[in-house]
């Protein structure tokens, strides 16, 4: 089973649904950028602009100049894969938005088109070089590789000295019917404990993408890779199908073998799913989803799920889903969230409600996973926030969750944060109180960042304290400071270093460093 990281970013992605649109003609004469800008029209207005402001997502001007071409596609082909594997940039919008957006679910020709039309505000309004070169070429190859050096203290005084090499790789040939994409990651540890494994690899995904008539037909993909298709959030080594059968009905279909699965050997080990909706265009989606997972040839996982986004109206959206576990025979997860983004301010409401004995009875999470209190615990939260855009580059948040646990109480988590930014400074602060039942949720939060940008450098300075009101294993505090520089020699190569200090109950002292070399390239064919 994926992590709860995983899932919970896929629960939080539906929040900025984008519509459908209608799919375009290869063979059409009209210029690429121009069928871009009908996609853009049709599923990214409803969440974002150019020039106009902020909305449910960024403002996208000058987007092309801020992002490399190649990040852009690959976010707009599965923004939440590339939150999963690490990408900095993407993890920073998911955390200053506090959403992910979902897979728009658009062919690689249709990204491209989308991308170009983007480019031609920067130009102008003029049709982008690359759209006019784009007939010549017989594909497109990207290649990048990210190389870490980490220097590691853990509580118990054992150092440890792992290098990663991150490779990632993706084939696109011109008609767009084919494409291959891979990324794996190499350790070895240079100083490691005698118990420990000192060298490890993993291949995140590797898969093969067959469509028969780009922007009209089915989908074909082979190989490892991620799935999210309603309640289904998982790593799979298998096949997956998905096709818009008519205009705003359509399925996706999926099956092979988990990947997470290799503490039993994977002997009788596989899972199967898919995915039915409806759409009403710009104005509701209904889904439904199933999956199911064998290991040992014995019932390990069995849900069913509903989403459901709507927009009654233009300034209010209710999205959110409730997944049901039909091996313990009850709800694993309701979640709800309620946005009305108004000119100046954005209010937000959410309901979550979550049994833990039925939605990690088939997991297999770490003792230090979010809220996990015990499996026989539950845990009802219901709140908000109201933010407020003073300027473009100035907002305050103000926020209130109700945390209803079943066997732990009542807590209360309320407070506000500042953010500001200008000439490639940006800064935030932000103070919350945690008032519950037991002596573990009760704190105050204090958390202050900032980010400057110089030249070719970026720094990054973030410190989080809890002060407990009574001491935790003797500690009145448990804080964390980390700093990151970055310096980008060329587009394609930048060099950088974290630092991160912490000191809580649980560890005592922890210690990280870590040096970076990334590395991007990208050549037509």
């Amino acid at each position: 089973m994926l992590s709860t990281r995983l899932r919970i970013l896929y629960f939080f992605s539906l929040l900025c649904f984008v519509a459908p649109a209608t799919a375009a003609d290869p063979a059409s004469e009209t210029p690429s950028y121009k069928r871009g800008e009908g996609i853009f029209k049709n599923r990214c207005a409803p969440c974002h602009t150019i020039g106009g402001g902020k909305k449910i997502g960024p403002d996208l001007s000058g987007v092309t100049e801020r992002r490399k071409r190649d990040w852009l596609v690959r976010w707009l082909d599965n923004p939440g894969v590339m939150i999963a594997s690490g990408d900095e940039t993407a993890k920073k919008i998911a955390k200053e938005y506090s959403i992910v957006m979902p897979p728009p679910n658009l062919t690689k020709n249709e990204i491209l088109e989308v991308v170009e039309y983007l480019e031609s505000h920067k130009m102008g309004g003029g049709l982008p070089a690359r759209a006019e070169l784009q007939k010549e070429r017989k594909g497109e190859v990207s290649f990048s590789t990210r190389t870490y050096l980490q220097f590691f203290q853990d509580a118990r005084g054992n150092r440890y000295q792992p290098l990663y090499e991150r490779v990632d790789l993706e084939v696109q040939e011109r008609e767009r019917k084919w494409s291959f994409r891979s990324s794996g990651l190499l350790r070895y540890d240079l100083r490691t404990p005698a118990s420990d494994k000192r060298e490890m690899d993993e291949l995140t995904y590797a898969f093969l993408t067959y469509t028969p008539s780009p922007g009209r037909g089915p989908v074909f993909k082979i190989g490892r890779y991620y799935v999210f298709d309603g309640v289904a959030a998982d790593q799979v080594d298998g096949v997956h199908f998905s096709w818009e059968i008519v205009p705003s009905t359509g399925l996706s279909v999926f099956g092979g073998r988990p990947v997470e699965a290799e503490f039993d050997g994977k002997r009788g080990d596989y899972v199967y799913g898919g995915r039915l909706y409806q759409r009403v265009q710009n104005k509701a989606e209904v889904g439904v989803s199933f999956l199911k997972e064998d290991n040992n040839d014995r019932r390990f996982r069995e849900e069913f799920g509903l989403d459901i986004w709507l927009l009654p109206l233009k300034n209010i959206e209710l999205q959110g889903h409730s997944y049901w576990n039909n091996m313990t025979e009850g709800w694993m997860e309701h979640f709800y969230t309620l946005r009305i983004p108004l000119q100046k301010v954005v209010i937000t409401g959410q309901f979550g409600q979550t049994d833990y004995r039925d939605a990690f009875s088939a997991s297999t999470l770490s003792a230090f996973s979010p809220d996990l209190l015990g499996r026989d615990e539950g845990l009802t939260k219901i709140g908000g926030s109201v933010e407020y855009r003073f300027s473009r580059d100035i907002s305050a948040i103000a926020n209130y969750m109700n945390y209803g646990y079943k066997k732990s109480g009542d807590a209360r988590y309320y407070g506000g944060s500042v953010n500001a930014g200008a000439r490639g400074l940006s800064a935030g602060l932000s103070v919350h109180r945690m008032d519950g039942d037991i002596e573990r949720l009760r704190y105050l939060e204090f958390r202050a960042y900032i980010k400057k940008d110089v030249h070719r450098v970026t720094f990054v300075l973030d410190a989080l304290d809890l002060h407990y009101d009574q001491p935790m294993s003797g500690l009145r505090d448990a804080y964390s400071v980390s700093g990151t520089a970055l310096y980008r020699i060329t587009n394609a190569l930048s060099v950088g270093a974290d630092i991160d200090y912490r000191k809580n109950p649980d560890f005592s002292l922890n210690t990280l460093a870590l040096l970076k070399l990334l590395y991007t390239f990208r050549k037509d064919l």
